[in-house]
């Protein structure tokens, strides 16, 4: 009788085994992460300080019953991966009609400040003409004029209405637009600026805070408002869509919900920023 069953045991704890390990990776979430101070924070002193760095900490202490797991890559790849199905969340993310074509959005749980042109000194004297009497550049004319190259990192969004100026179509950026791939690097982009060997890009206001103090070139680079582009944006955490996002997005929106309730989205934002800017 026990040679009997010693198969039958065996079986039963493979299965369970197996079972086990399914629900495992079925449970398991890859949160998308960048290096791009002071928004997410990989290395030095302030590692993991970062405004989403604190978040989606935030955000996994009150999610237990998922395996977190971090994984760096760029923007682009992000997109790559989220289209795959792979099981990604990224915090901090612009809602598109593009994006959500593969991306469940969750509720928001911080706002943005609008996009701004950021340029080198060296272009400067191109701008006034393109300046409207509170100081917002009109970035439709600019562009269509072919003043300046604009540089911009593969797979950022700017807003919809940005996105819709630096953009012909979908899937075709104005001929004026440069768009890099790899890695996403203020701190690289801001110093090419303020060395004049980048014209211009478009950027947030926390970002280009935070690397020009850093790098001590706020007299080198200028920060122009866009016109039109007046509405702070909203922030979401982004994931990918599938079954486990149909269990996954309702428990995220919970958590959202309490970090908000306790204020760490703004206290993590505005240990970035001075006062003023608040």
């Amino acid at each position: 009788m026990l040679k009997f069953l010693t198969p039958i045991l065996l079986f039963a704890s493979i299965l369970f085994t197996v079972n086990n390990a399914a629900a495992d990776a079925q449970k398991t979430v890859y949160w998308g992460q960048v290096h791009y101070p002071p928004i997410f924070i990989q290395n030095g002193p302030d590692k993991n300080q970062g405004m989403i760095d604190i978040v989606v900490n935030a955000l996994r202490e009150r999610l237990p019953d998922y395996n977190h797991q971090t994984l760096p890559l760029s923007l682009s790849r992000l997109m790559t991966e989220m289209k795959s199905g792979t099981q990604i969340c990224f915090a901090g993310l612009f809602k598109t009609a593009e994006r959500e074509k593969f991306i469940a959005f969750s509720e928001q749980f911080s706002t943005g400040a609008p996009a701004l042109l950021i340029t080198a000194e060296a272009v400067d004297e191109q701008i006034p003409q393109y300046l409207d009497e509170k100081g917002y550049v009109d970035l439709r004319k600019l562009l269509a004029e072919g003043m300046i190259t604009l540089d911009i990192s593969a797979g950022r969004s700017f807003g919809e209405y940005v996105d819709g100026l630096i953009k012909l179509d979908e899937a075709t950026f104005h001929p004026s637009v440069r768009v890099n791939s790899g890695m996403n690097d203020a701190e690289k982009t801001i110093k090419l600026i303020g060395l004049g060997r980048v014209e211009a890009t478009l950027t947030h206001g926390l970002e280009t805070y935070y690397q020009a103090v850093q790098q001590g070139v706020t007299d080198q680079i200028s920060m122009y408002r866009i016109q039109g582009n007046l509405k702070r944006a909203s922030l979401y955490v982004g994931c990918s869509k599938g079954e486990w996002a149909g269990d996954f997005m309702p428990n995220l929106n919970l958590a959202i919900a309490e970090i908000v309730r306790l204020g760490i989205p703004t206290t993590a934002r505005n240990r970035w920023l001075p006062k003023n800017l608040w």
